[in-house]
């Protein structure tokens, strides 16, 4: 049973490793101490005269003519391989014997000096399998490497087909035999030329395949060198270092313990802090005027910026805006810069390969205590920030219930809080157990902004949102989903969600391309937001008012939609690329948290009527919705809503009913709080689980501060001014029969209570308050006893009241 235990999955791949070790260093050695003459000493010298042991068939013979009896000849050969004792007794220079000089002849033959190179990645592989590194980089990548070599040693062999001295024994050569064949193939077809452009051009593809190192890095450290200029050197040192991050991290993490899940580019979390700036340089107008060089923009410069360094970091104390940030549009609008937010700092805990190791041999020590048998091998671990991931194979006959009712039973087993099993992963036949890690690590905001999910997708409104459990930035597009219902219960991170939301999209758009309006009931949250020049109107605190604003935004959609079809295209997007920049349309996104609170101190029916117009129809001209509550019961995420808003956001909730309220099924009763979501996506038919980013209150303040000293003022949307507003809230106090009421009166010449009653088929209340209502339009007057009132307009106020109402063609 001991021996049995040790060659479990963990020490197979530690035995395994050493072994490869060993036998890479045996085969350098061979190579490094290759003799060209030691294969000849495997056989018998050449004799001038047939010794005793001549061999008429069948054997390995020196050649002579022998004749036969018909008078015809043939060659004789005579027998020169050694006997076993005569091997023992032949002395080579090789210093690793005589399988060394077997194995190093045939190695350069085949191969050439090439493979010095693959006995070096034989050994990294090893190191890597012994001390328990995650391998995925060498299953992704191990063809390319060979592939790489082969290339490389044929573009040597290119000029060498000439030299007789290499010919006449190819281990001397840098491929061998087989990229000797390729050259002169090559050669043949192409011409010596030809064969090096095309042979280069697919070493450096393949180089670039091993190692995410991108062409354009080359024109990014160029531009930001010209965009520096006139800086400190050791600032432009720091700004063309940070551009060496998207493929130096990849080099050193061949030899890091930091485990990589995904075939993904690995992001590097560590910033390197900005020199401080020279109170002499104004870095600002140096910026300005190195970007007006680049875009060569012929354009007046823009006015000096009254926010100085000094000032904001007096003012504001946390703000830290440098000019490396500060990107600036043809039209003056400057982008916030990275530096205001946190820099994640360098010693997050990490899971260590001790800890998954322990955890690992817990879980299945528990799953067989409970008589759930796992195939041995199948486990697999997808460490991650802030929970770690066991994949692993049940037996044949084992019931996926029976491992998910064990959750309760694991979490005592492995002292964990929450554990949550997936049953089965998607896409594979194993069983997924997500157990938090003892440390967790924070994600932040600002590594996310950095990542190239968000600078190079190719996202309209890229939301991003935070870390996979596989410690992958995740970024996802809000035009795609195209709303966003967000429900979990108080202080699970519905509010920092929405800061991340918000800040993630202000670090893409400018004011001219997006528009936000804000719904804050609870006045805290997003009040904070209300001097950003996104704004479509001021935020709204006041619930009462959500009606008449959402009304704003229904009828917004609806002068879109004009618009539209008068340029005949079906997206905001046509639409901007088909008119003028001065006419085009910005997106519009409504955030409202508490959607509770909204819908308890209104008309709950009118407000999920407008909520689900906008929702079914706003998509296509370019207005979005982002509805949270930290109330998810069936009176506030109705059916009717729920089945508008397929994309979906839960945070830690109460019960499995909560859950199933918002996603559909359980789950998020599972999750840990602080950020930890399940994520529903439109046509997924199961939840991502992805661990939230962090935007601090301070964050959130400098970013606004940034905007009350450097972006103009903007004004708000004309469907959103004070005019617009007052009418529109006018019109929703009016009775819907109003209209009608109107032309009952002036074609009847008088205005009584009754009348209305009658015609209409309505109570006495309601054709009272609209007689009241009448009478405040200026279209009936004042009350006189029993006598009916008197009509103050006449037909042509009819006329032109309808005329008004017709619509426009």
């Amino acid at each position: 049973m001991g021996v049995k235990s040790y060659f479990q999955e963990g020490s197979r791949k530690e035995i395994l490793g050493f072994m490869i070790i060993v036998f890479a260093v045996f085969v350098f050695i061979s190579l490094a101490s290759h003799d060209k003459l030691d294969i000849t000493k495997f056989e018998r010298p050449v004799v001038e005269e047939s010794p005793d042991y001549l061999i008429s068939e069948g054997d390995y013979l020196n050649e002579e003519e022998v004749v036969n009896e018909d008078g015809t000849t043939e060659p004789v050969e005579y027998d020169r391989s050694l006997s076993f004792s005569e091997l023992l007794d032949v002395h080579v220079e090789n210093q690793a014997g005589l399988v060394g000089a077997g194995v190093s002849e045939y190695v350069l033959r085949i191969l050439g000096r090439s493979s010095f190179i693959l006995t070096l990645v034989l050994m990294v592989i090893g190191w890597r399998l012994l001390f328990q590194y995650e391998n995925n980089w060498l299953r992704n990548k191990l063809l390319e490497v060979f592939l790489f070599v082969f290339v490389i040693g044929t573009i040597f062999s290119l000029f060498d087909l000439d030299n007789p001295q290499i010919s006449s024994t190819l281990t001397e050569s840098l491929a061998g035999s087989i990229g000797w064949t390729l050259a002169k193939v090559s050669r043949s077809l192409f011409a010596v030329a030809g064969g090096f452009a095309i042979l280069g051009a697919a070493a450096i593809f393949l180089l670039f395949t091993i190692i995410p190192f991108r062409p354009g890095s080359i024109r990014k450290g160029i531009d930001t060198t010209v965009a520096v200029a006139g800086r400190s050197s050791k600032t432009a040192a720091v700004h063309l270092h940070e551009q060496s991050r998207s493929w130096w991290p990849s080099l050193k993490a061949l030899f890091h313990r930091e485990p990589k899940v995904y075939d993904a580019e690995p992001e590097e979390t560590k910033q390197v802090k900005p020199a401080p700036a020279q109170p002499e340089v104004d870095f600002d107008e140096q910026l300005q005027q190195a970007e007006s060089k680049i875009v060569k923009a012929q354009r007046k410069e823009p006015e000096q910026l009254p926010l100085s360094l000094d000032d904001v970091q007096e003012k504001r104390g946390k703000l830290r805006f440098t000019s490396k940030a500060s990107r600036v549009t043809k039209d003056g609008y400057t982008f916030p810069a990275l530096d205001i937010l946190q820099v994640p700092p360098s010693n997050e805990p990490t899971v260590s390969p001790a800890d998954l190791e322990e955890t690992a041999a817990a879980l299945l020590s528990t799953l067989n205590t409970f008589d759930v048998e796992v195939i041995p091998g199948s486990l697999e671990k997808y460490p991650g920030p802030i929970i770690t991931r066991f994949e692993f194979k049940p037996a044949p006959g084992i019931k996926i219930n029976q491992i998910v009712n064990l959750a309760d039973d694991l979490a005592l087993a492995l002292k964990a809080s929450r554990i949550r099993i997936i049953a089965p992963v998607p896409g594979k036949s194993a069983v997924g157990v997500e157990i938090p890690n003892r440390k967790a690590q924070k994600v932040y905001i600002r590594e996310i902004l950095q990542s190239d999910a968000y600078q190079r997708g190719k996202y309209k409104l890229p939301l991003a949102l935070g870390k996979t459990t596989m410690g992958q930035p995740f970024v996802v597009d809000l035009a795609r989903m195209p709303h966003l219902l967000i429900a979990g219960s108080t202080g699970s991170g519905k509010s920092v969600c929405l800061n991340t939301v918000i800040t993630s999209l202000i670090y893409k758009h400018t004011p001219k391309t997006l528009r936000f309006i804000f719904i804050d009931p609870k006045i805290l949250e997003l009040s904070v937001y209300g001097e950003i020049p996104f704004l479509a109107r001021p935020v709204v605190t006041k619930p009462k008012m959500a009606e008449s604003v959402l009304a704003g935004a229904v009828n917004e959609m609806e002068e879109r939609y004009k618009r539209l079809a008068t340029q005949s295209v079906r997206s905001l997007d046509d639409y901007n690329a088909k008119v003028p920049e001065a006419d085009r349309l910005p997106y519009l996104l409504i955030v409202v948290d508490e959607l509770a609170d909204m819908m308890m101190s209104g008309s709950a029916g009118k407000i999920e009527l407008l909520i689900t117009r906008l929702a079914q129809m706003a998509r296509a001209v370019g207005i979005h919705l982002i509805l949270a509550t930290q109330r998810p019961s069936v009176d506030v995420i109705t059916g009717l809503i729920k089945a508008n808003f397929s994309s979906r956001i839960a945070f830690q909730v109460a019960s499995k009913v909560d859950s199933r309220t918002i996603l559909d099924a359980n789950g998020a009763e599972k999750l840990l709080g602080n950020g930890d979501m399940l994520l529903l996506l439109a046509g997924e038919p199961e939840p991502l689980r992805i661990h939230g980013a962090y935007v601090s209150s301070q964050e959130t303040e400098s970013l606004v501060g940034f905007f009350k000293e450097t972006a103009p003022e903007i004004q708000p949307l004309q469907a959103f001014s004070e005019e617009n507003e007052k009418a529109l809230v006018e019109r929703n106090n009016h009775d819907v029969l109003l209209p009608e009421a109107t032309e009952l009166v002036i074609r009847h010449k008088q205005g009584s209570v009754s009348l209305l009653q009658r015609r209409l088929g309505i109570g006495y209340q309601r054709a009272a308050r609209i007689m009241d209502q009448l009478e405040a339009t200026g279209i009936v007057g004042p009350y006189d006893g029993s006598k009916a009132r008197e009509v103050l307009v006449d037909k042509s106020y009819l006329d032109q009241m309808m005329k008004k109402d017709k619509p426009s063609a």
